[in-house]
């Protein structure tokens, strides 16, 4: 549909003549009265269908074609029915004919937008009644018609300028036109919303425009006002065509245009500072501002990590939001931090040769300064060997790894000469330099005597000598040697050297005087003092004295003489291997049978053990040892007697016993219990006698009763 198509005035001729005439009263329902009936039937229409009908007989029924005119006869005092079904997206909008209007017919709008399609319906229509004077000669020329001559429209439209955007609606609703896109409007509907478009640095603040769908009163719409989508179209009010829209022949329209606010822009700058300096985020920001201009630097955010108080290049990123709630594009500025390097300002005097002399001594910044970088220091072009100025370059890294330099002056001083004096003793008249007093460290050192330095090696005496050394670079230093000058004396011979030690021996024990020197020399006499107490025989510690004497000088040191007991020595105790015996009550055995390996002399069974053979029950019986050195072993072992079998009771009774109740014997009693009968029966308390035999051992024999 192009822009400059208001009206589509389609040229719909319904040219629906009924005529009706009513004769006199006697041929009211016989008489056929001619009608004009011309229907042009039209492309804009989907269907279309007209009926006339007898109200009092509804099954009488004449159907006016479309699309052909010719005259009909219609009974008088029927009525006419019909429907249009106009094609998607027209409208009829004005009656150019006489007797029926469009407002008499029901309108129906079915589906929407661009699919929707209008209904017209007419119901029980009554037609004019001819004029009675032409009821006599009805081809006179003067009937009554009741025509519908309708002009179609296209629906109403809506047309979307973007004024730069990009158009985002997907819907199929919507047709491109150039720079603009167009929509339907249906009877009774609302424009149909399109998402919003989208621009390039700018927010979509709504639609501006105006609205003619109210006849006689547009509507203008701002970015204060934009359009709401909510406006009906009018071309339907309560079923029926409104009688405003169907006088109107052109084509209403809604005119929209996109309003864009340009999105806010901030700026950002990189800040430099220094480790541990006072920062705040602001400081990134250059400028802010909305599309009016407003300063919006208040509202700028940040996203980032950041760290001021340590070395390096944090970027940060800066955006803010308008009142409007447009954003602005992410823009980045960096915080860098620099460490601070600062020197001291001192020119050190280093000692000659100190290698060791601590260079960073001259740095005056706190290590919280350089935030976490290392000072590099190169001293290389220093020589300690060499008096003068020399340069100390002092570097540290920034925060995008540049170096950053400071350069120090030292001084490598002069070096003092060292002179070793010595202290020298001679006897008066003895041979003597000066040189013997002093050692030189450097041999182009040049070493004089002060002259006020006075001596005299033929006099006893102690002597200060003062000597000045100057070395190459004019350094001098004075040293004071010691002269000491002794008088002539006769030797005296020293008395012999004693060097003693303790010694120690068994009761009864000899020794010999010199056990006690350490290192005897030839020709000198060792004793013992003759006060000396001491007893050989008893054990103890005894303190001596030891002398040594050599051409008639001693020597006297005191030693320890230590007597020792004799000790007996240990004899170990013989082996003894015993083992456990079970027997059955009443049963011989031999004790030996309990006895395993053993060494030394004689075994016996002690004589508190106890038994009895014949009454079952566990026994322990002890075993000794003894050895030739009369050492003793005693070990127990266990005699278990287990209880005898029953024995069978007699089937019958002896006939001579029986019969001869004289012949009975009396039971024989048996032994008392814990005292063992044996073959000998003499052991009181059960054990039996005690013998060696050929092996070592005492056995003890227990025969059966």
């Amino acid at each position: 549909m192009k822009s400059g198509r208001f009206t589509k005035l389609l040229g719909l001729l319904i040219a629906l003549a009924v005529v009706l005439t009513t004769g006199q009263a006697q041929l009211a329902n016989a008489s056929k009265v001619p009608g004009n009936f011309e229907v042009a039937k039209d492309n804009n229409f989907q269907s279309a269908k007209f009926e006339a009908y007898n109200p009092d007989n509804p099954s009488e029924v004449k159907e006016i074609e479309i699309g052909k005119s010719y005259w009909k006869s219609v009974p008088a005092n029927w009525k006419v029915r019909g429907k249009i079904v106009m094609k998607p997206t027209n409208l009829a909008v004005n009656n150019a004919g006489s007797g029926i209007d469009l407002t008499d017919f029901k309108m129906e709008v079915t589906g929407q937008n661009k699919d929707a399609y209008v209904t017209y319906t007419l119901e029980d229509y009554d037609p004019p009644t001819p004029a009675d004077a032409n009821i006599a000669n009805p081809h006179a020329g003067g009937y009554d018609n009741a025509s519908i001559r309708f002009n179609t429209s296209a629906f109403k439209i809506a047309q979307f300028y973007l004024e730069g955007g990009t158009w985002t609606e997907t819907s199929g609703w919507f047709t491109a036109h150039g720079n603009r896109y167009e929509t339907f409007i249906a009877p009774g509907e609302t424009v149909a919303k399109p998402s919003d478009p989208t621009r390039e640095g700018y927010t979509f603040l709504g639609w501006s425009g105006t609205s003619n769908l109210e006849l006689g009163n547009p509507q203008k719409y701002t970015k204060d006002s934009p359009y709401k989508f909510d406006q009906k179209e009018q071309s339907i009010v309560d079923g029926r065509a409104n009688p405003k829209t169907v006088a109107y022949s052109g084509q209403i329209k809604v005119e929209l245009r996109a309003m864009w606010a340009k999105n806010p822009v901030v700026e950002g700058q990189d800040k430099v500072i220094t480790v541990g300096d006072n920062f705040k985020p602001k400081d990134l920001v250059k400028s802010a501002v909305d599309f009016e201009g407003t300063d919006l630097k208040d509202k700028v955010t940040f996203e980032g990590k950041y760290d001021p108080d340590k070395v390096g290049v944090y970027p940060v990123t800066l955006k803010v939001t308008d009142s409007l709630g447009a954003q602005s594009k992410p823009v980045t500025a960096n915080l860098v931090v620099n460490p601070v390097l600062k020197l001291t300002g001192e020119v050190p005097n280093i000692p000659f040769g100190d290698k060791n002399f601590n260079f960073k001594s001259l740095i005056d910044t706190p290590g919280s300064k350089l935030g976490g970088q290392t000072v590099q220091i190169d001293s290389s072009n220093v020589n300690f060997n060499e008096p003068g100025n020399y340069e100390v370059t002092y570097t540290v890294n920034d925060a995008y790894g540049k170096p950053m330099t400071q350069t120090a002056t030292v001084t490598v001083g002069k070096p003092v000469p060292d002179l070793k004096v010595n202290e020298k003793t001679i006897n008066e008249g003895d041979p003597f330099k000066l040189t013997d007093l002093f050692e030189k460290a450097d041999p182009e050192d040049k070493v004089y005597v002060d002259p006020t330095s006075e001596y005299d090696p033929h006099v006893a005496g102690e002597y200060d000598i003062k000597y000045v050394v100057i070395n190459k670079y004019g350094v001098s230093e004075e040293k004071t040697a010691k002269l000491i000058v002794k008088k002539q004396w006769t030797p005296i011979e020293a008395a012999p050297a004693l060097k003693v030690k303790d010694i120690e021996i068994n009761e009864g024990g000899e020794f010999n005087v010199k056990d006690f020197v350490e290192s005897p020399e030839e020709g000198v006499n060792y004793y013992l003092d003759p006060d000396a107490k001491f007893n050989t025989a008893v054990a103890g510690e005894y303190p001596v004295s030891v002398i040594a004497e050599k051409d008639g000088k001693k020597t006297t040191k005191t030693a320890k003489l230590i007597v020792k007991k004799e000790l007996t020595p240990l004899t170990p105790a013989p082996t003894l291997e015993l083992k456990d015996l079970e027997i059955t009550a009443g049963e011989s055995f031999d004790l030996s049978d309990m006895i395993g390996a053993h060494d030394g002399g004689t075994v016996t069974v002690n004589p508190d053990s106890k038994f009895d053979a014949n009454k079952p029950g566990t026994y322990e019986i002890k075993f000794t040892v003894i050895g030739e050195n009369g050492a003793k072993t005693t070990k127990t072992a266990k005699l278990v007697v287990k209880p005898a079998p029953a024995t069978p009771a007699p089937q019958c009774e002896d006939p001579a016993s029986a019969s001869d109740p004289k012949a009975k014997k009396k039971a024989k009693k048996s032994s008392k219990p814990g005292l063992p009968t044996t073959g000998a029966q003499g052991a009181a308390a059960g054990i039996a006698a005690i013998a060696a035999i050929a092996g070592g051992f005492a056995l003890l024999r227990r025969k059966k009763n």
